[in-house]
């Protein structure tokens, strides 16, 4: 399903964009091709944490599932979380994803937004009221993306 790598790739550019137009520093990271271990790290560093992700199999796609079991043994606490999901008919990303954060301690919800198929119009009019909800000045943005191919002019796409 090609069309829903680029719904990925539009809606992480569409959210990155609209963040660094108010001077917010985010950074994208590939679950599917990064070291586990370094984007662990990150997410330590960051007061906030946006995590993009497909309905797989009735869950999220395993990478996103085994990142946030690798946050939770590691104690991961104390951020705020917004929800970014695709999925073509039953999207269940944000569900498992929000199972998993509300094990982990003082973890607040800052919303979500699901894609249904490809991205539409209203859906990137959601990415952006999402974006425009996580914006405060001088404070530092984490975007956690699952990706299966890399494409060159993106840092970010997510696959399904």
């Amino acid at each position: 399903m090609c069309i829903n790598s680029w719904t990925y790739i539009r809606s992480c550019s569409v959210f990155k964009t609209e963040l660094e137009k108010h001077g917010e520093k985010v950074i994208l990271r590939n679950l599917c091709h990064e070291d586990i271990s370094e984007v662990i790290g990150d997410a330590f560093c960051y007061d906030r944490l946006v995590l993009a992700a497909s309905s797989y199999d009735g869950g999220v796609f395993a990478p996103m599932d085994d990142f946030l079991h690798h946050l939770k043994n590691k104690n991961f606490q104390n951020r705020p979380v917004a929800y970014i999901e695709n999925g073509s008919w039953a999207p269940c990303a944000t569900r498992t994803m929000k199972d998993i954060t509300s094990t982990m301690k003082n973890m607040g919800d800052l919303g979500n937004v699901t894609i249904k198929g490809a991205m539409k119009k209203a859906d990137e009019d959601n990415l952006i009221q999402l974006a425009l909800a996580l914006w405060k000045k001088d404070v530092l943005m984490k975007l956690v993306c699952e990706m299966s191919t890399k494409i060159k002019d993106f840092e970010c796409s997510l696959h399904f």
